[in-house]
């Protein structure tokens, strides 16, 4: 009986399997690892050969212009589904590698550097890479963009950008360049640039987020299939829409000012979100040291200025308004409310203690019933909580909710009744 159990525990399983799945197996490997896997057995000698999938972790400049040399000389001319580089050397050594990987035709291109190069942008060219036309997914992580190299990523679906100094017209000729994009992701990006201008009738979801000056930015987007918004750090009367009729979810977090000449002017951001079903709108945390210099409050006087020109947001199911104080924000979100016949919840959160009175009572009705409802009683919502108001169907009632996930509940004071 022993016998057999030690010939079934030293029987290779895993050699019998295909050639297909063993090799998707050593795709999440780094190449490094995968040509290891020669030394196991006859079965696994050849295998690194056809790797679809090829990971480089550039730590060692010597080595690894030897290993890639080796590497190439070796494999087979077949083509690779992906190709990921994590950069931390501090010469050009990686350009040939890319070059040579870019005749494999890659579905997937990902390049990122060191962590310690963060301002190393104009050592780090790749031109070569926005004239791959079998790249459909991309991920440039510090790699310089240059304003007038030719674009021509015909196939490319999904981009995202990270810490890339953004300069001239590098954006717009950027997307220019990629007809099918649906999906951009711009996140701790530098701009060194007035203004940017993403024109795209495919793009479907679009998130800028962290990018450094990117409130001096103005930032125009005409997106028709634009579904997901996601900006923050913008300033209000510096960004534009324009056809957003596919908009569902919407994101936006604005910086504390204000763009001086909002108030006068003819943006309509309000009625570009009209087409949403989720809408979030902040405000960042004023710091003590600035709390003089800055000017109104970018939600406020957004709904304040726009709603009067809004028909209605049919399709909005869920309000978020979050580091507001809410005892200003009654009267226009009440206006809101009767734009909005399908409104289940709206959100507050704010980070300090504030005390509500039955003189800053919201009461607004939708569809006939309470959606939000502060009676007489006097409520206190301690630090970091969020106060939820689902009140279509049920019975109007305060539901503040913390972190831990306990409620307090408020009643409605007599005389207050909806059909």
């Amino acid at each position: 009986m022993l016998t057999k159990e030690m010939e079934l525990s030293e029987f290779d399983r895993l050699s019998d399997l295909s050639d297909d799945l063993l090799l998707h197996i050593m795709c999440f490997l780094t190449v490094r690892q995968a040509v290891n896997t020669c030394i196991l057995s006859k079965r696994w000698r050849n295998l690194w050969r056809y790797l679809p999938c090829l990971h480089f972790d550039a730590y060692d400049d010597e080595n690894f212009i030897q290993f890639i040399t080796s590497f190439f000389r070796i494999r087979s001319n077949c083509n690779i589904d992906t190709f990921r580089l994590h950069w931390i050397t501090t010469n050009h050594c990686w350009k040939p590698l890319v070059n040579r990987v870019l005749e494999l035709h890659p579905r997937v291109l990902s390049i990122k550097s060191g962590e310690f190069l963060l301002s190393s942008w104009r050592k780090m060219h790749a031109n070569s890479v926005f004239t791959c036309t079998s790249v459909e997914e991309m991920e440039l992580d510090d790699i310089f963009l240059p304003r007038k190299t030719p674009v021509t990523l015909f196939n490319l679906k999904r981009l995202n950008l990270a810490r890339m100094k953004l300069v001239g017209t590098s954006v717009n000729n950027l997307i220019s360049g990629c007809p099918v994009l649906e999906d951009l992701v711009i996140e701790n990006c530098h701009f060194s640039i007035p203004n940017v201008t993403i024109v795209s009738h495919n793009l479907k979801n679009l998130s800028i987020d962290d990018c450094e000056y990117i409130g001096k930015v103005e930032i125009h987007l005409s997106l028709p299939s634009l579904v997901s918004l996601h900006v923050t750090a913008v300033m209000l009367g510096r960004i534009w829409l324009k056809n957003m009729s596919s908009l569902v979810k919407v994101h936006m977090k604005f910086s504390y000012w204000v763009c001086a000449n909002y108030l006068d002017s003819h943006n309509e951001l309000l009625s570009c979100l009209s087409t949403a079903t989720y809408i979030e709108l902040i405000e960042p945390r004023i710091p003590k040291s600035e709390l003089g210099l800055c000017c109104g409050s970018p939600v406020k006087d957004l709904l304040v200025k726009e709603l009067p020109n809004c028909s209605a947001f049919a399709n909005l199911m869920s309000l978020y308004l979050g580091e507001s104080n809410m005892c200003e924000f009654f009267s226009p979100i009440s206006q809101l409310v009767h734009l909005a016949p399908n409104l289940k919840t709206i959100k507050f959160v704010h980070e300090e203690e504030m005390t509500f009175s039955g003189t800053n009572a919201f009461i607004a009705s939708a569809t006939g019933n309470v959606v939000f409802l502060v009676g007489s009683m006097p409520v206190t919502i301690p630090f970091a909580q969020v106060i939820e108001a689902v009140k279509l169907s049920k019975p109007p009632a305060i539901i503040a909710r913390n972190k831990r996930g306990s409620t307090t509940g408020g009643t409605v004071p007599p005389g207050f009744g909806f059909a």
